[in-house]
């Protein structure tokens, strides 16, 4: 009976262990729909105002195939992957192309001297470029998180050394998740690919995209 019952815990453990593994998540489709509030303090009173990325239709440049970024109805530059190598690049207004690979395999106490990745990766999602203040990261928090393919992604706290009170969350699938900071804040409220209205687990976004696509003709302030 302890032989089976050390067998099953075995294979118990097993499965488990193979369904938490975390694996590089292809980006996903054509169309993907992004909608940030930022909040800060003026002094006075509390300013919220809302930022909106959508990633939709190819473009070709010097060869290359990419996904077009749009920032609040502005061209911003495009995104390609390369699958196989498991490499994805952004190229800007002056047709620069710059690596935005982040790897899912980073652990905790890792130090970042070189944050151009992660800052231009952040680009991709909300027109935000920060200055060479941010020049080097900590990764404080990593978690895994299960995807619609069984998969596993990986979301990662980063804070800024040279300024610790300001941090940023990043998921590896879904991108900018958060910037927090003295007195300001940068949240991804609604996030949507393709015919997906919600990521895993988080209804909630879904609705504030249907909300949002559904009243932002009106010129309503999502609240």
């Amino acid at each position: 009976m302890k032989f089976f019952t050390f067998l099953f815990v075995s294979l118990f453990l097993g499965v488990y262990a193979k369904a938490q593994t975390i694996a590089y998540q292809p980006l996903h489709g054509d169309y993907t729909h992004y909608v940030y509030r930022h909040q800060h303090w003026n002094g006075s009173e509390n300013v919220e105002y809302f930022n909106r990325t959508i990633w939709s239709g190819d473009t070709t440049i010097n060869g290359e195939n990419y996904t077009r970024i749009f920032h609040n109805g502005l061209y911003s530059g495009g995104i390609r992957e390369d699958v196989p190598n498991q490499q994805r690049f952004f190229i800007d207004l002056n047709n620069i192309e710059k690596d935005i690979t982040i790897s899912p395999f980073l652990t905790v106490g890792t130090v970042l001297t070189d944050s151009s990745v992660f800052l231009n990766a952040f680009r991709t999602y909300l027109d935000i470029y920060p200055d060479n203040s941010y020049d080097t990261l900590l990764i404080t928090g990593v978690d895994s998180v299960l995807e619609a393919n069984g998969e596993y992604s990986t979301n990662y706290i980063l804070e800024c050394l040279p300024q610790p009170n300001v941090s940023f969350g990043f998921n590896t699938y879904r991108g900018l998740l958060s910037i927090n900071g003295f007195e300001f804040s940068e949240d991804q409220i609604c996030y949507r690919e393709d015919g997906e209205q919600t990521p895993p687990g988080k209804k909630h976004l879904g609705r504030l995209c249907a909300t949002w696509e559904f009243k932002k003709s009106l010129h309503w302030k999502l609240l």
